[in-house]
């Protein structure tokens, strides 16, 4: 079941805290482990690589592959997020005051998708590599069967429930009046206080969506082939990722 998404600036505010702390806890606990991080870091790219494959028709598809390429490098890529993070962390202050309650949220949301994934792959990762001695690589059968190991079911759908709630904020976002104006002005302004990754972030995000010219088929297709994919995984398909 999907958490109910707080209401008000303030409760908003409060969730992108709480969710900057448990990612940082997490890109913590990595740092001290480096071969762990180094697994996390093969099994991204493994996944980006299914991404590939699974949206390859959105990825080259006029409207949708803006959009597309921002979900597989901003939000699932292995991209280091840490600098990201901790600008979030250093102008939080400054974010709850001066951004409006839809762009605060979307901060958050992508923060609470962030650090679902990275707990999830944290405990995959473990299965692959301690338990299936996966020396030799990840193919579709053994990430599938690390997969079902994990178990960790409602988790992995609520994962697919907040990149939908993710895709739908950007989707709010991009219709408020001159936010982007105001976006694109604070682009020198954020680039001397040293928050580029933050404000790349923000300007890839939007961008793609207000592109896109509106979500709801992108985000349908999104949910429904991450939906078939779980599905099929858990009911031990022999080949959960060959979808049409």
């Amino acid at each position: 079941m999907m958490a109910t998404k707080p209401t008000g600036k303030t409760a908003i505010a409060e969730r992108l805290r709480e969710n900057l702390a448990r990612v940082q806890a997490i890109r913590n606990e990595a740092n001290r482990q480096p071969i762990q991080a180094e697994r996390r870091l093969r099994l991204k790219r493994w996944q980006v690589e299914r991404l590939s494959r699974t949206y390859a028709d959105l990825l080259v598809h006029p409207r949708y592959r803006e959009a597309a390429e921002f979900f597989r490098s901003d939000l699932y890529g292995p991209r280091d997020f840490t600098q990201r993070d901790r600008d979030v962390e250093r102008i939080y202050p400054a974010l709850v005051r001066i951004l409006p309650a839809g762009a605060l949220e979307a901060v958050g949301t992508a923060l609470e998708l962030d650090a679902l994934s990275e707990e999830l792959d944290r405990d995959l990762a473990a299965i692959l590599w301690d338990e299936m001695k996966c020396a030799d690589g990840i193919d579709d059968t053994l990430y599938a069967e690390g997969y079902r190991r994990a178990g960790k079911r409602p988790l992995r759908e609520r994962q697919v429930a907040v990149i939908n709630e993710l895709g739908r904020d950007l989707d709010r976002l991009v219709r408020v009046p001159l936010l982007y104006t105001s976006l694109k002005m604070m682009r020198q302004p954020a680039k001397f206080a040293g928050l580029a990754e933050l404000q790349g972030f923000l300007e890839r995000g939007f961008t793609a969506f207000r592109d896109m010219g509106g979500a709801d088929e992108f985000m349908d297709i999104i949910v429904r082939r991450e939906t078939r994919i779980l599905e099929r995984i858990f009911a031990h398909h022999p080949g959960p990722f060959d979808i049409e």
